[in-house]
């Protein structure tokens, strides 16, 4: 508020992305490439740690709201990859419970896929990845991708396993 008694016009505020948006690492880029310096991380620090503490709790929807409100807010790589991991596992129980896993399959993981691919697109732009993430980052994403084009099995695949696939699940 330092503004408001140095006469100084107020700091705009930046509109957040949408959740179609964080699915397109280019937009997600270009975003932070005219925002990051701008934006009010404060909000998406706040909305992280709500996720964070729900997720510690086992309540994964909670949990995927703060992450994605997050993300949105600033979807710096690590907004972007702790959204990801919790809506594989939500979307995992989700389809387990409902038992329409087989329908939803193809929407979740390009969504899955397409959040990890937003996660090294901001990591252009920020930098803000220790080379072990960004390696563990691109790993999610190309085996997603892989298991989604039919060219390999579930295996060791850390979101596809959380999605509860078996090892040996293949795409038909």
């Amino acid at each position: 508020m330092a503004w408001a008694l140095s006469g100084q016009a107020a700091p705009a505020r930046v509109r957040p992305l949408t959740q179609q948006q964080l699915e397109q690492p280019d937009q997600v880029a270009a975003w932070l490439r005219q925002h990051a310096a701008t934006v009010d991380r404060q909000r998406a620090d706040e909305a992280a740690l709500f996720g964070a503490a729900e997720a510690r709790r086992g309540d994964l929807g909670s949990a995927v709201k703060g992450y994605g409100l997050s993300a949105v807010l600033y979807p710096s790589p690590a907004a972007l990859n702790a959204y990801a991991g919790t809506l594989v596992r939500y979307l995992g129980q989700l389809r387990a419970h409902r038992k329409d896993r087989a329908r939803h399959l193809d929407q979740d993981l390009a969504s899955v896929e397409a959040l990890y691919r937003a996660a090294l697109a901001s990591n252009t732009v920020l930098a803000a990845l220790p080379p072990a993430e960004r390696v563990a980052t691109l790993a999610n994403a190309d085996c997603v991708a892989a298991y989604r084009h039919g060219r390999a099995a579930a295996g060791t695949c850390a979101p596809l396993r959380a999605y509860g696939l078996a090892a040996a699940d293949r795409r038909r």
